[in-house]
């Protein structure tokens, strides 16, 4: 639990400043996969037969899962910290008013 005082002070621009970061890397994780969904492996499923297109496009497959999985969780990272500033702002408003105000109990 934390303290008044530290929920006064607490910045919350760093944890939305953290939460784009990690909206960018979603977005770029979502175009990664788009590409090689939509650019490398239809190249490949468009040009290439046997064994060894196959295996590439086995590959290619598990690769854009892997994007989509890491576009997804930066995604819910992202909702954590924006949905933690928004949190915490209601509650942060009455410390602030109150510790700014002259003669107050907060020091």
């Amino acid at each position: 639990m934390p303290t008044w005082q530290q929920l006064r002070d607490v910045k919350l621009s760093e944890y939305t400043d953290a939460a784009d970061g990690w909206g960018k890397v979603s977005s770029r994780a979502n175009a990664d996969k788009d590409r090689a969904d939509n650019e490398m492996l239809a190249k490949i499923r468009g040009s290439q037969t046997g064994e060894a297109a196959k295996a590439a496009e086995a590959d290619l497959g598990q690769l854009a899962r892997n994007y989509q999985y890491l576009h997804t969780e930066c995604g819910l990272i992202r909702t954590a910290l924006n949905g933690l500033a928004s949190e915490l702002a209601a509650p942060q408003r009455p410390t602030r008013s109150t510790a700014a105000t002259p003669g107050s109990c907060a020091t």
